[in-house]
């Protein structure tokens, strides 16, 4: 082994916990998990410079486990706080503290402000509180001390040590005490966002919640910060959603993309400015999939016309060229009448002018080219995360794989829509926005996104300036 290299051989976890000081945050950590029945389990990763020992603590989260991978510093964070008595609630960003009967959920604005608190701290009945008082230690049916509460005046002291509460009117009457603020000292730690300062981040808060079935508590949330959404987005203005856990699939670079070392050059070509405007509407819809799918599709439902008569048009062309051909002759007309009428005969027009526009713009090769990758794929043809859309299959010989990709595409399109494949009498399931199924498009959504590209460069023209 030369100077600058690191060994394949993995080298033992105990021999490098012997290394470490008696007092480093992952042995104590392990220590606290052990004691409280946390999953903790020791990890050795490489790095570029030789070894790293992780703590690795796993905390339940319904049928599955929420991980967490700590270094020194991230340990931590995590020391002194009670996580034996923590579990996830679902994709969100979101806890319940079943010791102190609390679920906290972090909540974020529609309009994508990184600090809703900018707002929602400025509301009639707020209660500025200093963090370091434990929240989660609050009786549920008392309110804070009051030596821990500060006037308006107070708060220019020092920022980053005040926090806030705004307790809603009435929400006692249901059992409950529901607040919006800054989140406890433990769901920080917690936290995906866990080096951002608390005060930046914001909680809906659920206090005295008898329930500890996680599904249930999952309905549970739903069901109450749909109705306060709602209610502040009317009274208030102020659009707010649940904070999920990111958790994006990562996708691979499209091979139409051009080397990053190559040098920007002036374009040939010039596209369809209203089909491109679609497109950069799907573009700019970030962290909203189901409207970037539909932007994408648009772009290429602009071009049907063009190509899904193609062959039709062409037909038709040479009928009127031919010499022949006597314009008051009322069998010439009847014959280009009925050449007319055969494409709006049968069922599943659109999605057979989808196939036409694919075939016509799409090569096989580019399009099997954009699939052939192992991750891509098996989400294509392997199980379906995403029900009731066609499988593209690249072994399957018997079927273009541009007819495979427009029903996959067209599937999804009526799901998100809600009607029913035409001729068709099944009603496809109605795909919800911010549904597990709706964050699972990001492999399709590339894939619609490519197939515009290509439809935009299939209809472009030559660049005159």
């Amino acid at each position: 082994m030369t100077d600058g290299q690191i060994s394949d051989e993995l080298p033992s976890i105990e021999a490098m916990k012997e290394q470490l000081p008696r007092d480093d945050a992952r042995l104590l950590l392990e220590a606290q998990c052990r004691a409280d029945n946390t999953s903790f389990e020791w990890e050795v990763w490489p790095l570029s410079d030789g070894y790293r020992l992780i703590a690795h603590v796993s905390i339940p989260n319904g049928r599955r486990q929420r991980e967490y991978y700590a270094d020194a510093a991230k340990a931590a964070r995590l020391l002194g706080h009670n996580i034996g008595a923590t579990a996830a609630l679902g994709d969100l960003e979101t806890f319940f503290f079943s010791d102190s009967e609390t679920i906290e959920a972090r909540v974020h604005a529609y309009d994508s402000k990184p600090r809703v608190s900018l707002r929602l701290d400025r509301l009639p009945g707020v209660q500025r509180i200093s963090l370091e008082s434990s929240i989660n230690n609050v009786s549920v049916n008392s309110p804070i001390n009051d030596e821990v509460l500060f006037s308006d005046e107070d708060v220019a002291i020092n920022q980053r040590d005040v926090g806030w509460r705004l307790p809603l009117n009435g929400s006692t009457e249901t059992g409950m005490a529901i607040e919006f603020g800054t989140p406890s000292a433990r769901f920080a730690a917690l936290s995906s966002s866990g080096t951002r300062e608390r005060s930046d981040m914001t909680v809906l808060r659920l206090q005295g919640v008898k329930e500890h079935r996680h599904d249930a508590l999952l309905a549970l949330l739903q069901n109450v910060s749909d109705s306060i959404f709602f209610d502040m987005d009317v009274r208030y203005n102020v659009p707010l959603r649940l904070r999920k856990v990111t958790r994006a699939i990562r996708l691979k670079k499209n091979p139409s993309s051009g080397s990053a070392v190559d040098v920007p050059r002036m374009p040939r070509s010039t596209y369809q400015p209203k089909a491109l405007s679609l497109y950069w509407y799907g573009r700019s819809a970030a962290g909203m999939p189901l409207l970037q799918f539909l932007a994408y599709y648009q772009v290429l439902e602009y071009y049907f016309p063009k190509y899904s008569h193609r062959e039709l048009i062409e037909r038709i062309r040479n009928e009127l060229r031919d010499p022949s051909f006597k314009i008051d002759d009322d069998s010439d007309l009847t014959r280009l009448i009925r050449m007319s009428g055969q494409t709006d005969s049968g069922t599943g027009r659109e999605r057979d002018q989808l196939k036409a526009t694919l075939r016509a713009c799409v090569s096989d090769d580019r399009l099997k080219s954009f699939l052939d990758d192992p991750e891509r794929a098996n989400f294509y043809a392997g199980q379906q995360v995403i029900r009731d859309v066609a499988r593209i299959d690249t072994k399957n010989k018997k079927a273009d794989l541009r007819d495979q990709a427009a029903d996959r595409i067209y599937d999804l399109r009526c799901r998100i829509v809600h009607t029913k494949d035409d001729g068709g009498s099944k009603l496809a399931e109605l795909l919800l926005p911010f549904s597990s199924e709706a964050e699972r498009l990001g492999h399709d959504i590339e894939l619609v996104r490519f197939l515009a590209q290509r439809v935009l460069v299939a209809g472009a023209s030559a660049i005159r300036i």
